[in-house]
């Protein structure tokens, strides 16, 4: 009995251990480019290098990590940011699961991406209602939202049917998210 509870507080400890390193190794903000896309690209706006792509055994607990951090931010600026990243890092794991031929796993990358650039905008439009200066939220809001409409018409124009469907509807999401990340630009 006495093996049991040793082996037991082992398993806790290192289970411990496991979530507390992920929770303190926050997601970078850095920003590099990524994919091997068209050589001349139209917007010039880089994308943070994913990490963990959707195709790795591991990929459960990045995810489990991000809504962890997720959950725990309350300003909706700061929110507005991490779900841009968000955003920003499923549409370059797309691209790196395009490069693969996983066309299908990177419409589902890029479908979630989208899902964050959505709530991005939510909260930056909250965060402008309290009275937050959006300014630089917004133009890099505007400049993702152009970008992800640049690579989801790439992927659009690689595939067929139903994908093809997928990534129009994507790519009419990622128009109506840069008309509404325009609105919050400062008029000049």
């Amino acid at each position: 009995m006495l093996l049991k509870d040793r082996q037991m507080k082992k398993v806790i400890s290192f289970t411990i251990f496991i979530l507390v390193l992920f929770l303190v190794s926050t997601p970078s903000f850095a920003q590099e480019n990524v994919g091997s896309g068209s050589a001349q690209t139209q917007v010039d706006y880089t994308l943070p290098y994913p990490g963990l792509l959707p195709d790795s055994p591991f990929y459960f607990l990045r995810a489990t990590r991000d809504k962890i951090i997720s959950l725990l931010i309350s300003d909706p600026l700061k929110k507005a940011e991490f779900d841009l990243l968000q955003a920003d890092k499923r549409l370059a794991a797309g691209m790196y699961l395009r490069d693969k031929k996983k066309y299908e796993m990177a419409a589902t990358s890029i479908s979630k991406g989208e899902n964050y650039f959505e709530s991005a905008i939510t909260q930056a439009k909250i965060a402008k209602n309290k009275g937050q200066s959006v300014g630089d939220i917004a133009s890099r809001l505007y400049k993702s939202a152009q970008k992800h409409e640049e690579v989801i018409k790439d992927l659009e124009s690689r595939t067929k049917g139903n994908l093809k469907a997928t990534f129009l509807a994507e790519e009419k999401r990622a128009d109506d998210f840069e008309k509404r990340a325009k609105e919050f630009l400062p008029q000049k």
